[in-house]
């Protein structure tokens, strides 16, 4: 087979590959196009050395802006919805209300020594002060910083 024909059947292989890689991600697709696009760059070698450069710098110059173009337009891509979370709504997010010390609540899991605590319906990452506090256990905060709460067993 001529070197250019089996370049450019390479390089069809190659999108192809990547195409059915972002359906269905995985990282096997996407090796076996890296493959492709190498063996492509290859052949093109394998026929003139012109031909090789140009389609090694295209695809150094073109596989990263292709990711760059997928990256901002993978919301738009059949199916990445699903996959992709959207950006936040800041305007109906809540800040946290910190904790008093000597507020009480329950452990809503082991404390070893981090876990959660409810306070007033409130679930909080929690560590406790010493050693494990069992679920279901009363706590009361000793301080709060940084979103998180430190507990003692009461």
């Amino acid at each position: 087979m001529e070197p250019l024909w089996l370049a450019l059947l390479l390089f069809v292989a190659t999108a192809a590959l990547v195409a059915m890689e972002l359906v269905l991600p995985g990282g096997v697709l996407g090796v076996m196009a890296a493959v492709a696009a190498v063996g492509g760059v290859a052949a093109c070698f394998a026929h003139s050395h012109a031909a090789g450069a140009a389609s090694l710098v295209g695809l150094v110059v073109l596989g990263p802006a292709g990711w760059v173009l997928y990256v901002r337009n993978v919301d738009r891509v059949f199916g990445a919805r699903n996959v992709v979370l959207g950006p936040g709504d800041a305007a109906t997010a809540v800040p946290p209300v910190p904790l008093l010390p000597g507020q009480p609540g329950f452990a809503v899991s082991e404390l070893r020594p981090g876990g959660v605590c409810d306070f007033a319906g409130r679930r909080v990452p929690a560590r406790s002060e010493t050693g494990l506090v069992p679920v279901g256990s009363t706590v009361r905060v000793v301080s709060y910083a940084d979103g998180r709460a430190v507990v003692r067993a009461v």
